[in-house]
């Protein structure tokens, strides 16, 4: 990273997002290590990332079990991180009515 920037500047970076999603989609279908990877920097950044690519995130995951027919490696994985961001897309749709400005 950059000496001169900081965290908050790459959560308002509209790329940060396509970012995210590239990783998301790169490791789905993967037996390596890389989906255990990009499973625990969403969960871990999850307050940042805005809802569109929170949306992606599980319309992708979605999507590629369904084309796997369900036999999707670490497919564990893949559906508890799915949970995780429609729970995260949940607790949002409850806090934003009461002022705060959807991201």
């Amino acid at each position: 990273m950059c000496k001169n920037t900081k965290w908050s500047e790459l959560q308002n970076d509209k790329d940060f997002g396509l970012i995210v999603n590239s990783a998301v989609r790169y490791s789905i279908g993967r037996n390596t290590y890389m989906p255990g990877v990009i499973s625990d920097f969403v969960t871990k950044y999850i307050s940042i990332l805005d809802n569109r690519t929170l949306d992606c995130i599980i319309s992708d995951i979605t999507r590629e079990i369904e084309f796997a027919d369900g036999k999707l490696p670490q497919i564990e994985l893949w559906l508890e991180l799915k949970k995780t961001v429609e729970t995260e897309i949940e607790r949002r749709n409850i806090i934003e009515p009461l002022g705060k400005e959807k991201i």
